[in-house]
């Protein structure tokens, strides 16, 4: 099962997707299907609408990223200015180690 996998070329990401848009389902079943794959490893999950709720609420930390009402509500935080490399700096992830 592939959905909403994003691109990279290069190491970096490109700002694409690779396969098709997909539902929440999907979206869900990805996540617990990379967590099983990985012996129950930490996850974490970033959305905005309604789409991402059930994502967000299975990953070990949901972040709502200017998210509707409904999906911050299901999430562990929000980031709601900035960018995506917010996250990165909420994980304490040094900027040299970014890909």
């Amino acid at each position: 099962m592939v959905g909403n996998r994003l691109a990279v070329s290069h190491g970096k990401l490109t700002g694409g997707l690779v396969g098709d848009i997909v539902d929440s389902a999907v979206k869900e079943a990805v996540l617990r299907g990379e967590v099983e794959a990985r012996g129950g490893a930490v996850s974490l999950a970033t959305g905005d609408g309604a789409n991402d709720i059930p994502m967000l609420v299975a990953a070990s930390y949901g972040v709502a990223y200017y998210a509707k009402p409904k999906a911050r509500a299901a999430a562990n935080g929000a980031i709601d200015r900035g960018d995506l490399t917010d996250v990165l700096r909420l994980l304490g992830i040094a900027e040299n180690d970014w890909a």
